[in-house]
């Protein structure tokens, strides 16, 4: 046997048959506790049920649930009234009163309707902000509370059954509590100007109007990272080539430069490849010094350029600084002048 929202379990219950299931787990303190926060000007609480076993076993979790708050609001119980009954009952209670609902009693004729039916018949001449503690009523009229959560308690109990149909005994399986969470209805909240902001972290709120941000929010979040990564990305390339386009312009402006000293000066410049030891660069003035362009000139290998001796004292020399350029204590900006004899 697996059962459901059971409140007046008794442990010897287990013992004469083999059952497991789901205690009913109803949270009037929460609920209440919630109810006066949301409405502080709140000067009295009706608290409505029957006189059936059930409603007398509710009227003492309540009394017990709301005993201490004697001091902060008037507790009243109104029992055993039919929806017609109410009907002109409600409106007699005074201002700034909440509307606990618990369960009704059957009408005059004995018929029974269900607990959601009742309420709908009942809220058109209830002024009052109504909660409870099961969620069948949410939508039908309550503003809403710690409400008893049917729906998660049937995916519990169907849980529970799958383990027996897999091989389990019954009354090994531990007895769990009725799921419970904080639901409200958007249309309620409205209706009396409750401030959303006050109400408990992760409530569930039912009938709020569609928002596209609300039910996309986390796509929209992810657009929006997505065209932030984007714009960063793109500023940042536009910086770098802002940077380069400076940075090549300076190189140009330098190289015209040097390059027009380099033609104008009456010595002859040489730029030397240290890699191949030929010459990447010499000035047009070679030409009046050695009868070579310099193109010419350019094709000759250093050997070929200098004398011997030169050329040697030139190897000598550049084989040093190669060398004291592996030092970590040379200056890597020196320069060094040497003499030396064209062939």
């Amino acid at each position: 046997v697996i059962f459901c929202s059971v409140s007046g379990f008794n442990p010897e219950m287990r013992q004469l048959l083999n059952l497991t299931g789901l205690r009913e787990s109803i949270d009037i303190r929460s609920t209440v506790e919630t109810a006066l926060r949301l409405h502080p000007e709140t000067k009295e609480i009706a608290v409505i049920l029957d006189t059936s076993r059930t409603g007398r076993a509710l009227k003492d979790k309540a009394i017990e649930a709301l005993g201490n708050l004697s001091d902060r609001v008037r507790i009243s119980y109104i029992e055993n009234q039919t929806v017609e009954q109410l009907k002109q009952k409600l409106p007699e209670l005074p201002p700034k009163t909440l509307v606990l609902l618990f369960i009704f009693r059957p009408d005059e004729t004995g018929r029974v309707l269900s607990h959601e039916q009742n309420l709908d018949r009942l809220l058109p001449y209830c002024d009052f902000p109504i909660y409870g503690v099961w969620q069948f009523y949410l939508g039908h009229g309550i503003v809403g509370g710690r409400l008893s959560n049917g729906y998660e308690e049937g995916r519990m109990a169907a849980d529970i059954a799958v383990r027996i149909i897999n091989g389990e005994n019954a009354a090994d399986i531990p007895l769990n509590v009725s799921p419970v969470k904080y639901m409200f209805d958007h249309v309620q909240i409205e209706r009396f100007g409750i401030d959303a902001s006050l109400l408990p972290k992760d409530s569930i709120v039912i009938n709020r109007p569609f928002s596209f941000y609300d039910k996309y929010q986390a796509l929209i979040c992810s657009v929006i990272a997505a065209f932030a990564l984007m714009i960063a990305i793109i500023i940042s390339l536009i910086v770098n080539v802002y940077a380069r386009r400076r940075a090549e312009n300076k190189l140009r402006e330098s190289e015209q430069q040097y390059r027009l000293l380099a033609e104008n000066v009456s010595d002859t410049i040489w730029v030397l490849n240290l890699s191949t030891l030929k010459l990447d660069y010499v000035s047009a003035s070679v030409e009046k010094h050695r009868g070579f362009t310099p193109d010419e000139a350019r094709a000759l290998t250093l050997e070929e350029t200098l004398s011997p001796a030169s050329y040697a004292h030139v190897v000598e020399v550049l084989g040093q600084e190669l060398q004291d350029d592996d030092k970590d204590d040379v200056d890597k900006q020196r320069s060094r002048t040497i003499e030396v004899e064209q062939s």
